[in-house]
């Protein structure tokens, strides 16, 4: 018989392997972290000015929790590439290159305003990550926005978006 070659990996995940309840608990954990790290940034929210560093830190490491909480469900390895789907990578990127802008603006940089605008596309790329998991979600959206466009039309900020050159985001 020929010796089955195994990987380090493969020898590391069977002894890194947890029970149902083991990943139940890891869930809940990350979650509750995670609820409270969300609950403190909307408590500083309304004082972002002053304290740009603990909205930024408390609003990304509460989605940082958030997000470990369903590797606890589904296995690290299995997230990661559902992560890496097609549908899913382009929002996956911009999430998590948005929580390091985040944290950088806030910690290096002082900028309350790019704080608000990497904060802002935080929020949109999860929202359109987990939009993939939803059939017909993105689609529901994309026809929400083309709804709204007409309203947005007189904004500079919505030039992009005229009919002529089409969506740049979406």
């Amino acid at each position: 018989p020929e010796p089955t070659s195994t990987s380090v990996w493969d020898d590391l995940s069977d002894d890194f392997t947890l029970s149902k309840k083991q990943r139940l608990v890891g869930f809940g954990m990350c979650g509750l972290m995670g609820a409270v790290c969300l609950f403190l940034a909307v408590m500083f929210a309304p004082m972002v000015v002053l304290f740009p560093k603990k909205f930024a830190f408390f609003f990304t490491f509460g989605n940082f929790f958030l997000l470990a909480g369903t590797m606890f469900l589904v296995g690290p390895a299995r997230q990661f590439r559902s992560m890496m789907e097609a549908s899913r990578l382009q929002a996956t990127f911009v999430y998590f290159i948005s929580m390091g802008l985040t944290l950088l603006s806030a910690l290096q940089l002082g900028s309350t305003i790019l704080v608000l605008v990497f904060t802002c596309i935080q929020i949109v790329a999860m929202a359109w990550y987990c939009m993939s998991y939803i059939p017909f979600a993105r689609t529901l959206a994309k026809r929400a926005c083309r709804m709204l466009r007409p309203l947005c039309s007189c904004c500079p900020c919505f030039s992009c978006c005229t009919p002529r050159r089409g969506w740049a985001l979406i």
